[in-house]
Formats: structure tokens, sequence, C-alpha cells
């Protein structure tokens, strides 16, 4: 399959990105405006918006990007559901849900990957931006959250 659906998952993962970032945000101001009148509500908006990033937004991300490096590479038209080269034609190709599943078999074409396009680096998933964008903020917005904690009670 000629791949071109990379582009609009690549689209869907910048909107994702831009919702999040968004939501966290406006409850970051909330949490701004509130601190000094209600430590529980201060704390359950806390709650809230690290669940938030824990449990939705680094795993939404996460499989969003492997999906658009899928994609971006024709990873399903070059390689088998075991991860090997496709060298033969009657092979059964890779599937999205294996290579965002299955982390060796992930691996496996990413090494493949790594040797083909003759990196310096290995080919991985978690590029130098995707690490800055997608681990750097949200670690960064957990932090703000703990200082919105610390001082709402006064410790800091």
């Amino acid at each position: 399959m000629g791949d071109n659906s990379w582009s609009t998952y690549e689209a869907n993962l910048q909107a994702y990105r831009s919702n999040f970032l968004s939501s966290q945000s406006i409850m970051l101001a909330v949490g701004a405006i509130i601190i000094d009148k209600s430590k529980i509500a201060t704390i359950l908006i806390a709650v809230i918006a690290v669940f938030q990033i824990i449990y939705v937004w680094l795993p939404v991300i996460y499989y969003r990007f492997l999906l658009v490096d899928f994609h971006k590479y024709c990873l399903g038209d070059r390689f088998d559901v075991n991860g090997d080269f496709v060298e033969k034609e009657n092979s059964e190709p890779l599937t999205e849900l294996i290579y965002c599943k299955n982390k060796k078999i992930r691996q496996k074409v990413n090494e493949y990957l790594s040797r083909e396009i003759s990196r310096e680096r290995p080919f991985g998933n978690w590029r130098e931006t995707r690490r800055k964008i997608d681990i750097v903020i949200p670690v960064s917005m957990i932090s703000l959250w703990g200082v919105y904690i610390l001082v709402a009670f006064g410790i800091i």
C-alpha cells in the first residue's frame, strides 16, 4: 500500500499535542487563580491534570507517533509480521497493531532501518524532538503541579 496516510497520522499527532497542551494550560491557569483560595480545589485540579498527563497524554501520544513512523516508513509494505524484511511476495505483512504493541518486533524493524538508512545513531521512535516535546513538557507540567501543591500548603 503506497502509504500517504502518514501525513494524516502526523496531523492527528500534532492536534493531540495541541489539545493536551491547551487543556493543561487551562488547568494550570485555574490552579494559579485558586491556589490561595482553596487547598482542596487545588489538589483536585492537580490530581485531574496529572492523571490526564500520565494516563491519557503520554500513552495516546506514544501510540500516535508509532503509527506515524509505521506509515511514514511504509513498514507494512517492507516487513512481515515477524519483523523480517519482506523478500517474498506471499508473506503476511506487518500490521500497525503488531508494530505498536510488540516491542521486540519494533526493535527488530528499527535495527534494520538503522542499517538501511546509515544513521550515526540507531533509529528509534524516541527521536530528539519527540523527547523534548513528549517528555520534557509533560514532566515540566507535573513539576508545576507539585509546586502548586507545595505553595497551597505553605511549604514554599
